[in-house]
């Protein structure tokens, strides 16, 4: 895939409505659980446990949100790549080095000691990656 078709997937609607979802629950959840912390701290003990709860419950559609957005990323951004090209375009740092686990184990079932892996110009995800590849 070229690097258009890539940049083209992280800008697709799907694609950035679910980033922008798991972002907005993410910040519910931070003000839920400062809600639930600031709850206890007055002594509103049930109340600090609904809204905790409330916190993982976004927490929980955060990390469901963005899963579907790296599997989306991840499908589009590799449909047609020969087996042991992974390109990491649209993932975030954690879910890039996910899938580069997954990419080096499924190389080493096929025997191969060699990936090629395609990285944006992220100022975090290449020093990950770069990181992981060295252990």
């Amino acid at each position: 895939m070229t690097a258009s078709v890539n940049k083209r997937s992280q800008l697709h609607p799907h694609y950035v409505d679910l980033r922008d979802l798991a972002r907005s629950k993410g910040e519910e959840m931070v003000r839920a659980f400062a809600a639930s912390q600031q709850a206890y701290t007055s002594g509103k003990r049930a109340l600090a446990k609904e809204l905790s709860k409330k916190g993982h419950f976004h927490k929980s559609e955060m990390e469901r949100l963005n899963l579907e957005a790296s599997e989306w990323a991840f499908h589009n951004c590799n449909a047609g790549n020969p087996p042991g090209e992974v390109d990491l375009h649209g993932l975030h740092v954690k879910e890039a080095i996910e899938y580069t686990d997954r990419a080096i184990q499924e190389a080493r079932q096929r025997g191969e000691g060699e990936i090629r892996l395609i990285v944006a110009g992220s100022a975090k995800l290449k020093p990950a990656i770069k990181s992981l590849m060295q252990k």
